[in-house]
């Protein structure tokens, strides 16, 4: 009997590219294993998948590790995946790991790594030196490291980070005696576009912190800020307004100043996304019927915004607990009317209690807003077949997390897809 051909590895590689994104979902990395242990070829075209962006957890952070980096001594003994990995989540892991194997770890993978998720617990000082390394890093998130990291290291590392494009700032308290500011103290990578400031956070950072970020920062993200005073918060709005393309605002402050957000919009108006609490949004985006006039967005509007995400209530307040500054889907069309003609897409969550459906379609439509929810779908999609092809579609995929849905009303839950910079939302945005 004639054993038919080997696949080309081109064809074998076209096949495994159409498994689902994003490449860490628990079903695409076990099809990527067994795809290894069809023959060689599978193998040869499957294992630098594989390891791409592997999905690590407390049961197979051991074996990953043994098979990257085998050797404490890196003379000895070298592994060629350690060269294929592009994305470390270790995000998962909380006593899986030690100090001094996370910077063994980062000290094997620094020649091709491109995004880091820092873990919780074995991540501090001694891995800044390996992590100033990773030449390639184009996003470091350090939200979940519980020790207190100083600025001096901090900085001195992110000097090092050229090609950073995304930088999630840690939430834990930053503090260093050692640490003065002067002119040059922030040393923020040149490429910076997206940052992610939260937690502990101060006024004394936020300020000395405004003039020295890159001007190539366009993603701004300030989430629960609970040192952060809402004037010192406008301020940095204010500062960067006129190149932000994509801002949000999340969750608890210590001080809800809501008329501090009337000028929100005008202050940026470049923006494109935008994203804040559904429970105060109606105020403070200048929408809200007691706030329109000069100070609203009846007078003058902003064309360039195509995307308004409502988070769930900053109070943890469900549908039942509505008050006057809530959005409700007939304000936001109001909007559209009046000065948003540029939206093109409302997501909301779900404790807004819009729709219980995602996306709105026919016979799914429930609750005390239907009919408000599909008179905005219908107009949103209106006005964009009406305005035709944006323009401006397409010109930076880093601000455009609606790319390849239809204009309308959306509902989500959480976790958030769009805006957590996890494998998902950096595969698309990267066009892969």
């Amino acid at each position: 009997m004639a054993h038919s051909p080997p696949l080309p590895p081109e064809i074998i590689i076209h096949i495994l590219s159409l498994l689902p994104r994003p490449s860490t979902s628990a079903s695409a990395q076990h099809t990527l294993h067994s795809a290894c242990l069809v023959s060689r070829a599978w193998y040869a075209s499957a294992v630098p998948l594989l390891y791409r962006s592997p999905r690590l957890s407390g049961r197979n952070f051991a074996a990953f590790v043994a098979t990257v980096c085998p050797s404490v001594n890196a003379h000895v003994r070298r592994s060629e995946l350690a060269g294929e990995v592009r994305w470390l989540d270790m995000g998962a892991l909380v006593h899986d790991a030690s100090r001094s194997l996370t910077a063994r770890l980062l000290g094997r993978l620094k020649g091709r790594l491109e995004g880091l998720v820092a873990p919780r617990s074995s991540f501090a000082i001694n891995c800044f030196a390996a992590l100033a390394k990773c030449e390639r890093l184009r996003h470091l998130d350090l939200t979940l490291v519980c020790e207190s990291i100083g600025l001096v290291d901090l900085f001195r590392a992110l000097r090092s980070l050229a090609s950073l494009d995304s930088f999630r700032f840690p939430r834990a308290k930053t503090h260093d005696a050692r640490f003065t500011y002067t002119p040059d103290a922030y040393s923020w990578p040149p490429r910076l576009r997206a940052l992610y400031l939260g937690g502990a956070v101060t006024d004394r950072f936020v300020a000395d912190v405004g003039d020295s970020l890159p001007l190539t920062l366009t993603d701004l993200t300030l989430a629960d800020c609970w040192n952060l005073a809402a004037g010192r918060r406008m301020e940095l709005i204010h500062r960067l307004g006129p190149r932000l393309r994509l801002l949000r605002l999340q969750g608890r402050t210590t001080v809800q100043a809501i008329e501090d957000y009337g000028s929100l919009l005008r202050d940026c108006p470049a923006l494109r996304s935008l994203s804040l609490p559904g429970d105060l949004v109606g105020c403070y985006a200048g929408v809200y019927p007691s706030h329109s006039g000069p100070d609203g967005l009846s007078d003058g509007g902003h064309a360039h915004l195509r995307f308004l995400q409502l988070d769930a209530p900053s109070d943890g307040a469900k549908a039942d607990t509505w008050h006057a500054n809530s959005m409700t889907p007939a304000l936001v069309r109001r909007a559209v009317r009046c000065g948003l003609g540029g939206l093109r897409y409302v997501r909301v969550h779900m404790d807004m209690a819009w729709l219980p459906a995602y996306p709105v379609e026919d016979g799914e439509v429930e609750g005390w807003q239907a009919a408000d929810v599909v008179d905005l779908d219908a107009l949103l999609a209106d006005v964009a077949r009406a305005d035709g092809p944006d323009p401006d579609v397409g010109r930076d995929a880093w601000n455009e997390p609606w790319r390849g849905y239809r204009p309308g009303v959306y509902t989500f839950k959480d976790p958030d897809p769009f805006w957590d910079l996890g494998m998902e939302s950096w595969d698309a945005r990267r066009g892969r």
